[in-house]
């Protein structure tokens, strides 16, 4: 074979990607906007597929918040908190019901946990707590609902301090 005929194994030419590196203001929003558009396009492409078996579905893209399962994240500030559907009402077990007494005597102690772990901060806790402390007492508890720190969120603030 003659010289030059054939490639070596690695080649020390530069790749040629279709993606630039982010420079700049202006380019960052092009990123964003081409991202959006992307979404969108796959949006389309599911609900086709969707669609084409007999099937319907909702999908919302480019969203600042989002609601999944009962909590909602909002994506700009980083934060989290409960979520309950609008007009839902909030009911317990009667203190005096006939339920184990192992139930009745952990249900605040549960509900306290669970609304601290959906809360990122005990602020945000406090203004969720309200409706479910009203529940608690309508159906018979005295105690206050305590915001407690997720232990992952406490053993991930520690590292993050230490590091």
């Amino acid at each position: 074979m003659r010289a030059g005929r054939h490639l070596p194994a690695f080649s020390t030419k530069k790749p040629q990607h279709k993606c630039r590196p982010i420079q700049g203001r202006r380019t960052s929003r092009a990123v964003i906007t081409q991202i959006a558009r992307e979404a969108e396009s796959t949006k389309k492409k599911i609900s086709k597929i969707f669609k084409d078996n007999g099937f319907n579905i909702t999908i919302e893209a480019n969203k600042k918040a989002v609601d999944f399962l009962d909590i909602s994240f909002d994506l700009r500030t980083g934060t989290y908190k409960p979520y309950k559907k609008p007009n839902t009402n909030i009911n317990y077990i009667n203190k005096e019901s006939n339920h184990p007494p192992s139930i009745k005597r952990n249900l605040t102690k549960a509900i306290a946990i669970r609304l601290s772990n959906n809360s990122s901060n005990a602020e945000i806790f406090h203004q969720a707590a309200e409706k479910y402390q009203e529940a608690l007492t309508c159906s018979g508890y005295q105690q206050q609902l305590r915001y407690t720190p997720s232990i992952k969120r406490h053993h991930m603030q520690v590292h993050q301090g230490s590091a």
